[in-house]
């Protein structure tokens, strides 16, 4: 016959303790909790101390840790010390080589004690490790919705910034306001941050803050009205034009120089640099042009390349070989586009096709490198970075190209809308801001000046 009282039932040789709800007649109860009575007089004893709530929870404490000294799996001893008596026992400890450490008292009661918080500490949750949860909202939330070359580009950011500080090692639950302060000023005082790249950096803060509010591993956001006003935070240092653009005389230098070597080139690289001085598209369309792209009188741009490599998840490194993944879109729906074909660049095509076929080339792509394999970004800027070298100018990418062809448009007066449609931006500010340089050099502006001053 089971005895029932507040929310725990008892029965000879075993007790059930529910957790604090209203128990009715008809409700099914699932118990939570399993303690065994030892005798009749420990039963009768238990339910002459069971009146109220309190009882209730002095009654499961007693159990639990009565359970826990039972369950205690290293041997307790007694011995003598200075006249004194010292009880010794071990605990579990992984920090320690040995895998244990030992705890000793004056008493049996104190040593008891010391046994059950030892347990209760180690059965509290451990919270959520900060850097495993950026792995889960990296890998497991993050990488359904972006291209692994972002994955591979927000993994850089944390590395750089994250891995090697404290907060990698701290649990989400224990991140406060304060401290997430201090770590977003020492990381801008620390690598000299503008707000752009401060910015760009505290995404992944607040990407594993919001992940953890999803999982309901914390309820409060700490960066919610959370100001930086650092007087650390660097200006945005914007690039002089001759790092930028090629201005005109190196221009004709770069392309002669290809152009007098062109046939001892064992791919069409150099073409693909020089045109690329005609169609101002972006390295990634470029080299993903197929023929089937050209008609008489114009290119269609309609896909990229995405290079990146594979992040593991384990150490957060780089991994195999990069990949380098056609995608049937380019960067943003105002790229897909026409584009007028000079007669230079019709010229420069009719030698690539002449090419191709005499070195066995596939005809579906339009650049291949020597192998036979596509033209990859890499390989174009080595050959690019080889002739600057050669004409004795500063390195330059070949997005460099890009800008400049953007801003001889610019700089020669093309209509504003027709430019941003030929170069595929959303809108005229872009094109603006990024992308217009001027490729005159500094002398010459100079005389510009003094002729139309007033």
């Amino acid at each position: 016959i089971a005895y029932v009282e507040s929310e725990v039932v008892i029965m000879p040789n075993k007790i059930i303790a529910f957790p604090f709800s209203e128990i009715t007649n008809n409700q099914t109860i699932n118990p939570t909790d399993l303690f065994e009575v030892e005798n009749i007089l420990e039963f009768q004893e238990i339910c002459g101390k069971i009146k109220d709530e309190k009882g209730v929870v002095d009654f499961v404490m007693y159990m639990k840790n009565k359970d826990i000294l039972k369950n205690h799996n290293y041997s307790i001893t007694e011995s003598t010390r200075n006249g004194k008596t010292v009880y010794r026992t071990y605990v579990n400890d992984p920090t320690k080589k040995s895998g244990r450490r030992q705890i000793e008292s004056t008493t049996r009661e104190n040593l008891d004690k010391k046994i059950i918080i030892h347990y209760n500490l180690s059965a509290k949750p451990k919270g959520h490790n900060f850097e495993e949860v950026y792995k889960d909202w990296l890998f497991e939330y993050k990488e359904s919705e972006v291209s692994g070359a972002t994955v591979q580009r927000i993994n850089s950011d944390y590395i750089r910034f994250y891995m090697s500080d404290e907060i990698s090692k701290k649990n989400v639950e224990d991140l406060t306001t304060i401290y997430c302060k201090n770590f977003l000023n020492k990381q801008i005082k620390k690598h000299g941050l503008t707000r752009k790249a401060l910015n760009n950096m505290k995404t992944i803060l607040n990407n594993v803050i919001w992940y953890s509010i999803e999982k309901k591993y914390i309820t409060e956001n700490p960066l919610r009205d959370m100001k930086i006003q650092s007087t650390f935070i660097q200006p945005e240092k914007k690039k002089a034009d001759e790092e930028e653009v090629f201005n005109y005389e190196e221009i004709e230098l770069v392309q002669k120089a290809l152009l007098e070597d062109i046939e001892n080139e064992k791919d069409t690289a150099a073409y693909a640099i020089l045109l690329s001085f005609q169609l101002g598209v972006r390295v990634g369309e470029l080299i993903t042009l197929k023929w089937s792209d050209i008609d008489e009188n114009s290119v269609h741009i309609q896909r990229m390349v995405r290079t990146y490599r594979k992040v593991d998840r384990e150490t957060l490194k780089p991994i195999g070989k990069q990949i380098y993944e056609v995608l049937p879109n380019t960067k943003t729906p105002a790229g897909n586009r026409s584009i007028f074909l000079t007669n230079k660049a019709r010229s420069y095509l009719d030698e690539i096709k002449r090419l191709n076929k005499e070195r066995g080339f596939s005809n579906e792509f339009i650049f291949y490198q020597e192998n036979g394999n596509r033209m990859n970004r890499q390989r174009v800027n080595t050959v690019l970075y080889s002739y600057c070298d050669k004409v004795n100018i500063t390195k330059k990418s070949s997005h460099k190209i890009r800008k400049t062809f953007i801003s001889n448009l610019i700089e020669n007066g093309f209509n504003p809308e027709v430019i941003t449609k030929m170069v595929g931006h959303e809108d005229y500010q872009t094109t603006l801001k990024s992308y217009c340089r001027s490729l005159k050099q500094r002398k010459q502006l100079e005389n510009e000046l003094n002729e139309c001053c007033l």
